[in-house]
């Protein structure tokens, strides 16, 4: 055999051949991202809808109804936080005076970011005024809170911010002052 004839096609090495390669290359990576998008889909979907989603829907409904209902009676509020622990609210009302102001009010102090930290306050009326108090129990830690103030009749509800040590929000209405 002379060692200048050419080579047997068929004993061609499969390394030599990119063709090859990319026939059986593209089709196994799509293979193993398709794998890899499956798991990432199937681990981080979205949860399912709640069972009474309805439901929470009409409670959304009832809540905006409930912050129409202080606009419309000109309901606003100032609270301030005394010695740390003890929160003081001054109602104020624009309209309807004739209606009696609540003897108890919930206020819900909400952490921003952490759930743990959440508090419900029963603020009780000081006689014969629109002024309420309440105790936090222990000291706010500092931190900015979303507040939300409910009377004890669930006809209305005011919303705002606070931001502590030492602070004080405003919710609702509140007229101009000169």
């Amino acid at each position: 055999m002379d060692a200048t004839a050419p080579a047997d096609p068929l004993h061609t090495r499969s390394r030599a051949n990119p063709a090859l390669w990319a026939m059986i290359g593209i089709p196994a990576a799509t293979v193993v991202a398709s794998a890899i998008t499956l798991m990432m889909a199937y681990g981080g979907a979205e949860p399912e809808l709640p069972a009474r989603y309805a439901w929470e829907g009409a409670a959304l409904d009832q809540d905006i109804a409930r912050a129409a209902r202080a606009r419309e009676l000109g309901l606003g509020a100032e609270l301030g936080l005394v010695e740390g622990d003890r929160i003081v609210l001054q109602l104020t009302r624009a309209a309807a005076p004739g209606e009696s102001a609540p003897q108890s009010l919930t206020l819900h102090l909400t952490h921003t970011t952490r759930p743990a930290s959440d508090r419900s306050i029963t603020l009780t009326r000081s006689a014969g005024s629109d002024r309420y108090e309440g105790r936090v129990g222990r000291a706010l830690p500092a931190a900015r809170w979303l507040v939300q103030l409910d009377d004890d009749r669930g006809e209305w509800r005011l919303r705002g911010r606070l931001e502590t040590p030492g602070g004080m929000a405003r919710l609702g209405y509140h007229p101009m002052t000169p």
